[in-house]
């Protein structure tokens, strides 16, 4: 037969040592079976000490079911159990001196033919449970080689077990195909387990949670904890203070905590106010009217009240009836999945956080093991829109953001569309309270198909279609060696979907794409130009069609390049600047990386400075690409073992960061776009500029003028996120997450590019432009995560409040989930909080009074004056 190698850890507590069996297998049909078993210690130096003789098996051992445990910390005594070929368990030591086993006959388990097995350790010896698929034998193996055996009516996923040293008890709890627990226990001197509680009502609801997987146990002293997981990565710790010995018929289970692992892996998010549900009816029956009028009476009571206290409003948590006027108080939505590597039976979820508390309000199990997307309702107010593919259909539900519950759901076939991958594409429709989505697959191949949802809009889209012309979509491949963006015009025609070919962008062979950004959907922009000092306007270039695609060049690929053996830039490296430019801004200003940066050496066809990274600002409408910047020596950021090369867009503004390899510093680069410049004279009482107020991706004549500055900061850059305020008048600020595991916030005047080299001079000062400096300086002051170290940071999300000066951020993808408010431009709308209210309203309520004396007085003197 052939050699298999089982590994097991060491009971070691120094971990410098492992064990290492090697058992020879004996092949028939599916399985394998081990017929003979060898091992020795392997230490870190690589040398293998303490081998242990062959011990031929009386009966082949499935390979599946063998469990090998270290039994002494000198690793003199290897326990082994399994299930051999005919249905018994095998159980017996592995030492340099006598070997011993024992076979139990499979009759005296009370099993049939067993399949599974698992174990569990206590201080009297080790709790096997072995099922057969309709039940299970939970087998206790004491010290002195006897064995107790409980038997259980279903089959068992976990077993585990717990020793009291005190009154020398031993309970062993398993897990059952539905999620229920069994609880038994063992005294001292025992023959038989004796179950203790049968299927535990342990406050772990299935349909919420998901079912129990797993059960792990710890006695001490009479006191019993017991800690259970569920597929939907619940862990809830339970404590029975109270065990009244082994023959007990019940256990109360008091719980102490629970907590929600999978909130550590956070995939998108999005904030909501809290009162966003009472604007969820565009036409409001007269109840819900009369509801959102006595809603509004009583949170300005609240409000009232507040204001005479010392109390902060916005520091209240949770729940609609709380007064929050300024809507500071949100409900986070969070999309959350798996880990890796957990298997394709854990469920995804969705949850409901307050902002305040971070209590988790409500979660929902979505199906495990497929890809899900959050669509919210266009006023934010109404249901959230939830799309999964899982294997062959696509499944949808809305939520109501209240409870969770799904007020409409449905699924559709997915097999015409295979394993193509899927757009969604939101549609500016909504049915009954619901966001429209459009969701293609396989773009331009054959066979793509196009899907609505929910279905019951498709007449709506379709009327859509026709009117508007279609929609424009594109899709991306992202193969090594063949990297492409593809535009195609979706259409309606005879109430079928046809999707025409617009554009397709190749990049170049050795390029592969890193991420692709787009511009936040749902910003907010005050004002379409930025006057500058001289009272000029510079016209920001704004298109909704923008994507920034990072590409990264295979290391090969750099390498032959500056080798000089591949023509790697050709038409790539092409410089896209204008002649037209904003004042402040030389001409070698405009781009930083061109062809002449890219220089050639001495007596070689190699060169040098060769861009590992490319930047490229892509209309995803036409395919042109607007803007291309290349970064030699560059590399993404460690991001907690991810690498990440974090970039956003705000407005007319692109930010991004990488690591260079040869200065050794992170750098930060940021890219401004803009239409041109109208001076201060071009816009009068009779003259006015011929300007459109529209944009089209397709008119070719239109390109940005771009202004690049590239700063350094002391730390790397993770993550990066922008401000979000109400009407936009507030100056935005950037939020970078750092390799130290702060979030810290800078002023985005610091990071203009059209600071100058030199010194600025008087107009450049009358706008607020520094003197350019690469160092980065970012204060103490400006780090908004305090003394919270937040690992693993991803995505920074940001919402506006009701307060122009106030923002909403929150930070996740990583262990943590961090909300917390920021102020830009400080609170130049808020009252401080050393504000004396009371003060002010003692004042006015005297002047108010004062009047009335005084009016009252100067009555009286007029009427004396009459009579004197």
């Amino acid at each position: 037969g052939s050699v298999v190698v089982k590994e097991t850890a060491a009971d070691d507590e120094s971990g410098e040592l492992t064990l290492v069996v090697i058992g020879q297998t004996l092949c028939g049909g599916d399985d394998a079976f081990v017929t003979a078993l060898a091992g020795f210690v392997v230490e870190p130096s690589g040398q293998s000490s303490l081998h242990y003789p062959t011990l031929t098996l009386p009966a082949p051992i499935n390979i599946s079911s063998l469990q090998l445990i270290s039994a002494t910390t000198s690793h003199s005594i290897v326990d082994l159990f399994g299930i051999t070929k005919d249905g018994a368990l095998l159980t017996g030591t592995l030492s340099r001196g006598d070997s011993k086993t024992k076979v139990t006959n499979p009759s005296h388990l009370g099993l049939s033919d067993p399949v599974t097995f698992a174990r569990g350790l206590t201080g009297q010896g080790y709790v096997l449970s072995v099922s057969d698929g309709t039940k299970t034998a939970i087998v206790h193996l004491e010290e002195s080689a006897e064995i107790s055996i409980l038997e259980l009516a279903s089959p068992v996923l976990n077993v585990a077990a717990a020793n009291d040293s005190h009154d020398m008890t031993t309970f062993v709890a398993s897990v059952s195909h539905d999620g229920h627990v069994s609880l038994s226990s063992l005294a001292k001197g025992g023959a038989d387990l004796s179950p203790v509680a049968q299927k535990i009502r342990h406050g772990v609801n299935p349909a919420v949670h998901g079912a129990v997987n797993g059960a792990y146990l710890h006695a001490e002293r009479g006191t019993l904890n017991l800690l259970l997981t569920t597929l939907g990565g619940t862990s809830t710790m339970f404590r029975a203070s109270a065990v009244d010995g082994a023959k007990s018929s019940t256990l109360s289970l008091e719980k102490l905590w629970s907590s929600e692992e999978y909130l550590d892996n956070v995939k998108s998010l999005i904030l909501l106010d809290r009162s966003a549900s009472l604007l969820r009816a565009a036409d409001p029956t007269p109840s819900e009217r009369l509801h959102l009028q006595i809603s509004d009476i009583v949170n300005r009571a609240q409000h009232f009240r507040s204001l005479l206290s010392s109390e902060e409003t916005s520091e209240t948590g949770g729940g609609d009836d709380i007064a929050d006027p300024f809507h500071l108080s949100k409900r986070v939505l969070a999309l959350a999945l798996p880990p890796d590597g957990t298997g394709d039976q854990h469920f995804a979820r969705v949850f409901a956080i307050d902002s305040i508390s971070g209590q988790v309000e409500w979660g929902t199990l979505l199906c495990p093991g497929g890809e899900h997307t959050l669509v919210p309702s266009a006023n934010l107010g109404g249901d959230v829109l939830v799309i999964s593919q899982c294997g062959d259909e696509l499944t949808w539900k809305a939520l109501s953001v209240d409870s969770g519950n799904a007020g409409a759901a449905g699924s559709l076939s997915m097999k015409s569309a295979g394993n193509r991958k899927l757009i969604v594409a939101p549609v500016p429709l909504e049915w009954k309270g619901i966001a429209v989505v459009l969701v293609h697959s396989g773009g331009l191949e054959d066979g793509a198909t196009t899907f609505v949802v929910p279905p019951q809009a498709s007449d709506r889209v379709h009327s859509f279609l026709v009117k508007q012309g279609g929609i424009y979509l594109h899709n991306t491949e992202d193969v090594t060696g063949k990297s492409s963006l593809s535009s195609f015009r979706l259409i309606s025609s005879n109430s079928k979907f046809l999707a025409e070919e617009v554009a397709h962008l190749a990049f170049a062979p050795d390029e592969k794409i890193h991420s692709i950004t787009y511009p936040e959907k749902d910003e907010v922009i005050q004002s379409p130009a930025v006057v500058a000092g001289d009272d000029s306007l510079l016209i920001k270039y704004l298109n909704p069609n923008l994507a920034a695609v990072v590409t990264i060049i295979e290391p090969g690929a750099v390498q032959a390049a500056e080798e000089g053996k591949t023509k790697f830039f050709s038409d790539f490296s092409k410089n896209y600047g204008q002649k037209k430019k904003p004042l402040g801004v030389t001409t070698s200003e405009l781009n930083s990386t061109r062809p002449s940066d890219i220089t050639t050496m001495p007596g070689a066809n190699a060169i040098t400075n060769v861009p590992s990274i490319f930047v490229s600002l892509v209309d995803t409408v036409s395919g042109r690409i607007l803007h291309r910047n290349g970064h030699a020596h560059a590399v993404p950021i460690n991001n907690n073992g991810n690498p990440s090369i974090p970039l956003t867009i705000s407005e007319n503004w692109i930010y991004y960061s990488m690591w260079n390899t040869k200065t050794k510093r992170s750098e930060l680069s940021v890219i401004s776009l803009y239409e041109g410049m109208m001076d201060k004279y071009a816009i009068t009482a009779t003259k006015r500029p011929e300007q459109s107020t529209t944009l089209s991706s397709l008119d070719n004549s239109v390109r940005p003028v771009v202004l690049q500055r590239t700063y350094t900061t002391a730390k790397p850059i993770t993550t990066l996120g922008v401000t979000q305020t109400a009407n936009g008048v507030t100056t935005k600020a950037l939020i970078l997450s750092l390799s130290s595991h702060q979030l810290a916030s800078i002023d985005r005047r610091l990071l203009d590019p059209r600071r100058p080299n030199s010194e600025v001079r008087q107009v450049e000062a009358a706008e607020g432009l520094f003197q350019y400096n690469p160092v980065l300086p970012i204060s103490p002051q400006a780090v908004l995560s305090y003394t919270h170290a937040l690992e693993g940071v991803k995505k920074i999300a940001a919402a506006a409040t009701r307060l122009e000066s106030q923002g909403v951020l929150c930070a996740y993808g990583g262990a943590d989930l961090f909300v917390t408010r920021v102020s830009p431009a400080r609170g130049f709308d808020v009252l401080p909080e050393e504000f004396h209210k009371k003060l002010v309203v003692a004042v006015v309520t005297g002047l108010y009074v004062g009047f009335l004396v005084l009016r009252e007085k100067s009555k009286w003197i007029q009427l004396k004056g009459v009579w004197a």
